[in-house]
C-alpha cells in the first residue's frame, strides 16, 4: 500500500521524538563511561586495583540505562496513547500504560546489556595496560592513554551505538505494550513497519516498510520474525541503530 501523507507524519513525528530521547541518553552514557574512565585511570596512575573501577562503572551504567530504558518506554506508551483517540472515550485521561513486566524487563535486559559493556571495557582497559607495559610505558603514561580511549574511541562512539539502540527498542517496546492494552480494553488494533525514508535505512527494513500485521502477530524482516522494530529477540543486524518504528491503528482505519 503507497505510504499516505498522514503515515509519513507519524512516522517523522515518532522519528523526531526517539531522536531527542537518544541524544539525552547519548550524553548520560558518555559521561559517565567518561567519568568511569578517569577514575580506573586514576587507579592505574597510582598502582591500585583498577578492577574496582570496572564495577563502579558498571553500576553507574546500570542506573543510567534503567533511567534511560523507562523514560523510552513511557514515551512509546504516551505517543501510542495520543494517537489512539477512541482510547481516551474507553479509559478516560491517563498516563502510557507501561505494565510491571515491562518494567521488570528494563531492568534484566539494562543488566545483561551492562554485563556485556563490563566485560568488553575491561578488556580494552586490560589491552592498554599490556600494551603500555610491552612498551616502558610508565603509570602515568598508560593512565593517559586510559583517559584518551574512554573519551575517544569507548566513549564516544560505543556510547552513542548503545544509547541510540537501547533507548529505540525502550520506546518501540512501550508502545508495543501500550497497543496490547488498547486491545485489552476492547480496540482491535493493527501495527504497521514504518521505515525511515533516507540512504543510511538498511533493505531489510525497507522491504519491510508498509507490512502490516495483527497485534500478537509478528512482522516478517530480513526472513526473521519482530514484534516490533529493535525487538531485542531479532539478531543484532536488525536491530543495532534502527531507526524505523511502528505505527498503530484501530482496525479498518488504516
Amino acid at each position: 500500500m503507497p505510504r499516505t501523507a498522514r503515515t509519513s507524519n507519524r512516522i517523522r513525528t515518532r522519528s523526531r521524538l526517539t531522536a531527542a530521547l537518544e541524544r539525552t541518553a547519548v550524553r548520560e552514557f558518555a559521561s559517565v563511561i567518561r567519568q568511569g574512565g578517569e577514575t580506573i585511570a586514576s587507579l592505574v596512575a597510582h598502582g591500585k586495583a583498577w578492577q574496582t573501577g570496572i564495577d563502579r562503572l558498571g553500576d553507574a551504567l546500570e542506573k543510567t540505562m534503567i533511567s534511560a530504558l523507562r523514560r523510552g518506554a513511557i514515551a512509546g506508551a504516551e505517543s501510542v496513547k495520543r494517537e489512539v483517540p477512541r482510547v481516551e472515550r474507553k479509559a478516560g485521561p491517563q498516563p502510557g500504560y507501561v505494565d510491571a513486566f515491562t518494567l521488570s524487563w528494563i531492568r534484566r535486559h539494562s543488566v545483561r546489556q551492562v554485563s556485556r559493556i563490563r566485560k568488553t571495557t575491561a578488556k580494552a582497559i586490560r589491552a592498554q595496560i599490556i600494551n603500555g607495559a610491552k612498551k616502558g610505558l610508565s603509570a602515568a603514561q598508560i593512565a593517559a592513554n586510559i583517559r584518551k580511549a574512554t573519551s575517544g574511541r569507548i566513549g564516544a562512539t560505543r556510547a552513542a551505538r548503545i544509547a541510540r539502540t537501547e533507548t529505540h527498542t525502550a520506546f518501540e517496546r512501550g508502545s508495543y505494550e501500550q497497543a496490547k492494552e488498547i486491545v485489552r480494553l476492547g480496540i482491535e488494533i493493527t501495527a504497521e513497519w514504518g521505515a525511515t525514508e533516507d540512504q543510511r535505512t538498511r533493505p531489510d527494513h525497507a522491504a519491510a516498510d508498509g507490512q502490516t500485521v495483527d497485534i500478537g502477530k509478528t512482522f516478517t524482516v530480513g526472513g526473521e520474525a519482530m514484534r516490533f522494530p529493535g525487538d531485542p529477540r531479532a539478531s543484532a543486524r536488525q536491530v543495532v541503530n534502527c531507526r524505523c518504528t511502528a505505527l498503530y491503528y484501530p482496525k479498518g482505519t488504516r
